[in-house]
C-alpha cells in the first residue's frame, strides 16, 4: 500500500469536503420552490435544512468518482488507467504480461439493462482478443438484492465469473486478502486529521443553522419568511 499518497489523497478529499461544506451561503442552494411546497417546508429552518444536504451531497458524489478512481490507481503498481477510447477504466497487467480489463463501477445497483447488455458484449470481445476482462463494484456482496445484479444474472454469460464485487474487487487489484481493511482504517485515520473527532453530518448541521440565520435575516422567519423566499425565486 502506497501509504504516503494514500494519506495525501485521503487528508485532501476529506479536507475538501468540509472547506465545501463550511462555504456553502444561501445563494449557492439553488431550491426549487415547486418542492418546497410539494413537501410542505413551512420554515425557514425546514427549507435550508434539506436544500443544504442535497447541495452537500451533490458535490460529495461528484468529487467521490475522482477520489475513488485515485483509491484504485493506489492499490497496485500492476494498475493503469485503460486509454479513454476504448471506454474500459483500468488494466491490470500480471507478472507474465497478461492484460485485464476493467469496467468499475460504484455500487451493486449503478448499471441499468443497456449498460449490462453493452458490457456483456465488450467482455466477450475481450476474451475473443485473447484478454481477460470483468465488471468491477467498488462495494457490495453478490448476495445485494439490487436490479444490477439481477440484470447480471440474466444478461451476462457466467456473471459470477466476469464480476468482482466489493471486497474481490480490492483483493484481485492489490493480491491482498486484507486490503480492504487496511484501507477502511487508513481512511478513517486521515479523516480524523482533518476533521478530528467531528464528522462531516456535524458539519453540515452547523452550516445548515448557519444559513437558516441567514434566511431571516433577509427573508424574515416563520411560513411567511418562506413565501418571501419563494417570490424572489419564482
Amino acid at each position: 500500500m502506497a501509504e504516503n499518497y494514500l494519506c495525501i489523497i485521503s487528508r485532501v478529499f476529506s479536507q475538501k469536503q468540509l472547506d465545501m461544506v463550511r462555504s456553502l451561503a444561501l445563494k449557492d442552494l439553488n431550491p426549487n420552490p415547486f418542492l418546497i411546497r410539494a413537501l410542505n417546508l413551512e420554515t425557514p429552518n425546514e427549507v435550508v435544512r434539506l436544500n443544504v444536504y442535497m447541495a452537500a451531497t451533490r458535490s460529495i458524489v461528484t468529487s467521490m468518482g475522482f477520489f475513488i478512481e485515485d483509491l484504485l490507481m493506489t492499490s497496485s503498481d500492476t494498475i493503469e488507467k485503460a486509454p479513454n477510447k476504448s471506454g474500459w477504466d483500468l488494466i491490470k497487467t500480471t507478472s507474465d504480461g497478461e492484460k485485464i480489463w476493467l469496467q468499475v463501477k460504484s455500487g451493486p445497483n449503478n448499471m441499468d439493462k443497456d449498460q449490462v447488455v453493452y458490457w456483456a458484449e465488450k467482455i466477450q470481445e475481450k476474451i475473443r482478443e485473447g484478454d481477460k476482462a470483468y465488471i468491477g463494484f467498488t462495494y457490495g456482496k453478490r448476495t445485494s438484492k439490487t436490479v444490477t445484479i439481477g440484470l447480471l444474472k440474466q444478461i451476462l454469460s457466467d456473471w459470477e465469473i466476469q464480476t468482482l464485487i466489493g471486497k474481490e474487487l480490492w483483493y484481485f487489484l492489490s493480491e491482498d486478502h486484507d486490503y480492504s481493511s487496511k484501507l477502511f482504517e487508513f481512511l478513517r485515520k486521515s479523516a480524523h486529521q482533518i476533521l478530528y473527532q467531528n464528522s462531516l453530518s456535524e458539519e453540515i448541521d452547523r452550516c445548515a443553522d448557519r444559513i437558516t440565520d441567514e434566511f431571516i435575516q433577509d427573508f424574515g422567519d416563520g411560513d411567511q419568511g418562506v413565501c418571501n423566499y419563494i417570490n424572489s425565486i419564482f
